[in-house]
């Protein structure tokens, strides 16, 4: 194990050490722990391009950063509010942090998913997600190809977060395939929250990511918690702050019950960063001491080794005493019809893994050509764009179940050697940026 804080100031140099860990049983992973330049979100960003640097170089395969870390977690502000009554200075305040939130996609997504391109890592990185005049905390996923794959909004902020900060729903939920495991995260304290970590184990999570904003001891003990639980790697990132990295007073005011404003120095969020193994083992950390990489080896074996001893949604589940409904559908306020066109989609199958990274195109397929299989997916950036085909499509049966939130019909599949037609006229989102649907007269047919 390591913990890393070195000359992070020579990119250029880094983007030239890059090697991944050997071809093994063994990967490397990384934490990063490091504080947010508050209000300056393109700082931020070439803050997080010198962390991923350094970490691709130290051979890390995977990048995890703390929550909030692309927007700014607003410790100690108050936002001037109280119940019943604003302040305009509270207005203001937001207004100025949500100018420094990000639009996904948007720039800084393009920017980030640069990084994981150029540096050959996965990126887990939390960010404050605008949209429209709401914020979401959010994770966003992207794989080493510079590809965005998903991303998670937090469900239940906590206590006043709640002021600024929307819900998330259960539309996104990702966890995702790479050569350290399966990826997927929680936010802060909804690592506390047992159904929702259950969903996560449902779905099969090998390496648990936890951004957070808790640095106190206590939080340690969840993470261990979880890892034992769970049977999977947790890599839970904090930022360490002190005072001086927010706005000084009065732009910027710590506004803590029964406290003064903190001198420049004093550390406001002190770390405590670690990496934990399935079975309870401490890799890494926690550190408390300032701004740090840490590195830690892991093996996925030791995951199955975890689950001989206890698999909660496995063989110590008990399906006939207590259950779990997720609903995993988007759901919005406001649904335009206009926004849904009749259109016939044509997808084609690319490969085993099924992503059209070059073009950035929506479609999802996995399939086994040999003995016609087939299962194709939908998945866009936004949850209203959300479109999932499921079941499974075989020459005995056609017909495709296809769910879009309350949305519901059938559609015909016809597999022709590695091409997939959707013969249906239903209704398709076509306005999504990263949507290239084809329609027959576009493709000559």
């Amino acid at each position: 194990m390591e913990q890393l804080g070195g000359d992070r100031n020579n990119v250029e140099e880094l983007v030239n050490e890059v090697e991944m860990s050997p071809e093994s049983g063994t990967k490397r992973v990384s934490v990063v722990q490091a504080s947010t330049v508050f209000y300056d979100t393109s700082a931020t960003l070439d803050k997080a391009e010198r962390f991923v640097a350094e970490a691709s170089s130290l051979g890390a395969q995977l990048v995890v950063f703390p929550e909030a870390f692309i927007g700014g977690y607003p410790r100690g502000a108050a936002f001037g509010a109280v119940i019943g009554s604003r302040s305009a200075k509270g207005r203001e305040d937001y207004r100025k942090y949500h100018a420094a939130a990000i639009d996904v996609p948007g720039p800084e997504v393009e920017r980030l998913a640069g990084m994981a391109a150029r540096f050959k890592i996965y990126i887990v990185i939390g960010v404050v997600e605008r949209v429209g005049g709401t914020l979401y905390c959010s994770i966003l996923y992207f794989d080493s190809q510079g590809v965005f794959l998903g991303k998670h909004r937090k469900l239940m902020p906590t206590a006043s977060e709640r002021l600024i900060w929307g819900f998330g729903d259960g539309s996104t939920l990702p966890v995702v395939d790479t050569p350290v495991g399966r990826v997927g995260g929680l936010i802060c304290w909804e690592n506390r929250m047992p159904l929702l970590r259950t969903a996560m184990y449902a779905k099969g999570v090998e390496v648990y990511c936890a951004p957070t904003a808790d640095a106190r001891g206590s939080w340690q003990a969840s993470m261990l918690h979880i890892a034992l639980e769970g049977g999977c790697f947790v890599l839970s990132a904090n930022q360490f702050c002190r005072r001086k990295d927010y706005p000084p007073a009065p732009e910027y005011s710590f506004e803590m019950p029964g406290e003064e404003e903190p001198i420049p120095e004093a550390i406001v969020c002190a770390g405590g960063s670690v990496i934990i193994s399935p079975t309870g083992n401490v890799l890494a950390g926690p550190n408390y001491e300032g701004e740090t990489i840490l590195i830690a080896d892991i093996d996925l074996g030791e995951v199955v080794k975890a689950k001989f001893d206890f698999d909660v949604v496995g063989h110590y589940a008990r399906p006939d005493v207590l259950s779990l409904v997720v609903r995993d559908q988007a759901h919005n306020p406001v649904t335009f019809i206009s926004e849904w066109e009749v259109s016939t989609a044509s997808v084609s199958v690319i490969s085993e893994t099924g992503r059209r990274t070059p073009e950035r195109q929506c479609y999802v397929c996995l399939a086994d050509v040999e003995n016609m299989s087939m299962r194709a997916c939908v998945d866009m950036f936004e949850p209203r764009y959300l479109l999932l085909l499921r079941n499974c499509i075989t020459e005995k049966d056609s017909s495709l179940h296809c769910m879009r939130g309350k949305f519901e019909d059938r559609r015909t599949i016809d597999v022709v050697n590695k091409d997939v037609e959707m013969k249906s006229w239903a209704k398709y989102p076509l306005k999504s940026p990263y949507c290239q649907m084809k329609t027959p007269s576009e493709d000559g047919m």
